[in-house]
């Protein structure tokens, strides 16, 4: 009778477990907006990236076809660059 009083249980109670989990969320809830504002960003700068090739297309379709483009209405080469930054 005196071992089963001595005998201890391994593992952990339910108030630690809920600890931790209220852990592990509030690290989440720090780490979620940070990588969102990232990844907007990281967007962001993928578009830009894409308007300075496409820019860069034209600029070079324009050179090969003697500037029939600037002929046909389109901005010119520094009204572009200030719409694009």
């Amino acid at each position: 009778m005196f071992k089963k009083l001595q005998t201890k249980h391994a593992g952990f109670t339910l108030v630690e477990i809920m600890i931790v989990v209220a852990i592990i969320a509030l690290l989440a809830a720090i780490a979620v907006p940070g990588f969102l504002r990232a990844r907007k960003r990281s967007q962001a700068s993928r578009i830009l990236n894409d308007l300075r090739m496409i820019d860069s297309a034209v600029d070079q379709y324009a050179i090969e076809t003697n500037h029939e483009l600037l002929e046909k209405g389109f901005a010119p080469l520094q009204q572009r660059q200030q719409l694009i930054g």
